[in-house]
Parts: C-alpha cells; structure tokens; sequence
C-alpha cells in the first residue's frame, strides 16, 4: 500500500493514452460494420420502435440477456495499469436494463505491484437508441506485493455513454463517468496501490467496450 500523498497521477500521459485506446476502439468497430445505409434504416427503425413499446415483456427471458465487456490500459511514469470488467445484463423494457459482474485489474509500477478483484452492479436507461445514461457501485479488494493486509474500496459512477451499433444484436459502447466517493476516497490516509489508476482526472472514468445479446 502506498501513503495518499504518493498517489498523484499524471494527468498528461493518462489522457493520451487513454483517448487513444477510445479512438481505435471506435475505429475499429466502425470498420466492422458491414451494414447497408438501407439496413442501418431498418435496425434504427425497430430500436426506436421497441423503446417505445413493451415488446420485451413477451420476448422469452434469454432474449432479454446481454454480456458486455470493457476495460482500461494505461501507461503513466513508467508504470502499467490494466483492468477487465464482464458483466451479464439484463433488459427490464426496451430502455431500461441492470447488469452484474467481476472486475479485475493489475497495476505495475516502480518494481511494485499491485492487484485488485471485486464486482460491481449497474442501472442503464437508454435516452435515445445512440445515447444512454448510467449509474453503477462498485466494490474492489487490493492487495499488493507486500505482506500488508488487503484494502476494501468502493466506487460509485455515474454518467453517459454513446452506443455505436456494429450489427442486429451487438453495439460498441464509450462512457464518460464520474466517481461520487472520489472526494471522499481522497481524505483516507492510505489507499492502495493502482486505486488511482483508473481515473483520467480527479474521479472521471472514461470507458470502452462490447456489448452482444442474444
């Protein structure tokens, strides 16, 4: 574990790295698409149509099942920072859904390292078919290459997010995200190694990943 006063990030490489994983992210599910204008009209269409009625209610229950994916790698004053985070969803209506999963991540830095396990549940309600709002608590455990006893963290992210659809039934998702315990994660006296990595800047989280359903 390290003091709090050793934690600062450096804000520059962070953003980089970051924007640039999210830009070829983005670049490569677009070029997965393989949708005619006339095709991406139709999905549109029935996106639209199935938010606004409650078509999901009739659907068998697997149907309604969504596994979804993403996670952060950083590179920052000689250090590494990488996390996963699977989760399964589930679809209440054609806007609304809640999701469970693990989360994982690995922090290398200095010649010390750092791991953490732990899940997290999250509520998402989908504005329009390209636009979403989301809220999630996460908990996380944290240990590192030393003896010391493992540290117990929380998060609590909100936000929004925009899906880009790369097919019937898949969409690639980016959130921007902001800690409400950052604050108050900051005033402990120690936190652990890599707790800070995940952060871009002072409790924002930015975020990409897949999502497929059935």
């Amino acid at each position: 574990m390290i003091n709090r006063k050793n934690s600062r990030l450096s804000v520059t490489p962070r953003l980089f790295n970051t924007f640039l994983f999210a830009l070829l992210a983005i670049g490569f599910s677009l070029s997965l698409q393989a949708q005619s204008p006339k095709e991406e009209r139709q999905y549109r269409k029935e996106e639209r149509q199935g938010m606004k009625t409650n078509d999901y209610r009739s659907q068998p229950w697997q149907n309604k099942l969504f596994f979804e994916g993403n996670g952060n790698f950083n590179i920052f004053n000689g250090g590494t920072f990488i996390s996963f985070a699977p989760v399964i969803g589930y679809r209440l209506t054609g806007r609304s859904s809640v999701g469970v999963g693990p989360a994982f991540a690995f922090i290398s830095q200095g010649g010390a390292s750092s791991n953490a396990f732990g899940g997290r549940i999250f509520g998402r309600y989908q504005i329009i078919p390209q636009l979403f709002a989301h809220a999630e608590y996460e908990r996380m455990s944290f240990g590192d290459s030393s003896n010391a006893p493992r540290l117990q963290t929380a998060r609590f992210p909100v936000g929004g997010g925009y899906s880009q659809r790369i097919g019937p039934r898949s969409s690639f998702n980016v959130m921007a995200l902001y800690d409400l315990l950052y604050n108050r994660n900051q005033n402990q006296l120690v936190i652990p190694v890599g707790y800070n990595d995940a952060y871009i800047y002072n409790g924002l989280l930015l975020r990409a990943g897949f999502n497929v359903g059935f």
